[in-house]
């Protein structure tokens, strides 16, 4: 147990998630994600969330038992709204409202900044890292897209397939896409259904 400002915590594990959306964004990465969630804290573990803030929600709440800190983004329309990336000095106060030490981290979806942050917090606090990819293949889009897609597949993702402790594929193309990018060996566990 440990307290913090005068309240008192008691878990198993502290699990941070850096995931670019989260409820009540509507959809399934953000609903799977939640029930995941509110299900390892059920089992006595604290999870923390962080997340873009969009839409005007909470910088901070309270949801199932998971704690959700946003952080303010740009999130542009050019890249349809869903991309939202963090603004100056956001990640760093995010961070700052974490309320105890975190024992590991996860992060969600190769291709969002909110991997690469997930990542570099992990680096720097020497935490195992477990990478949850729910893409099976590069994005197909217009030309430009496509590219910066690839781009960011080859760069940021071969650097998240590589360098995390455990790679987790929520299908088997996930898996080989996973492969594909470097990940030496992924487990496949599929999306749960309540």
């Amino acid at each position: 147990c440990i307290e913090v400002n005068t309240h008192k915590f008691c878990y198993l594990m502290h699990i941070l998630f850096w995931a670019a959306f989260y409820v009540p964004f509507p959809g399934g990465y953000a609903n799977s994600l939640h029930g995941l969630a509110k299900r390892i804290v059920k089992r006595g573990h604290k999870v923390t969330v962080i997340t873009a803030r969009l839409n005007g929600w909470a910088d901070e709440e309270r949801i199932d038992g998971v704690h959700v800190i946003r952080f303010q983004c740009w999130n542009p329309k050019a890249l349809n709204e869903s991309f939202p990336m963090p603004r100056w000095g956001a990640v760093r106060r995010a961070v700052s409202r974490i309320e105890t030490p975190v024992d590991l981290v996860s992060t969600q979806t190769r291709f969002f900044t909110t991997s690469l942050h997930g990542w570099r917090y992990a680096t720097r606090h020497k935490l195992p890292l477990v990478h949850v990819e729910r893409g099976g293949q590069h994005t197909v889009a217009g030309p430009l897209v496509t590219l910066a897609g690839k781009i960011l597949d080859h760069t940021q993702g071969t650097l998240l397939a590589k360098c995390s402790t455990v790679n987790v594929g929520v299908s088997g193309a996930a898996s080989e896409f996973m492969a594909h990018l470097g990940a030496k060996q992924t487990e496949t566990i599929f999306n749960g259904v309540d």
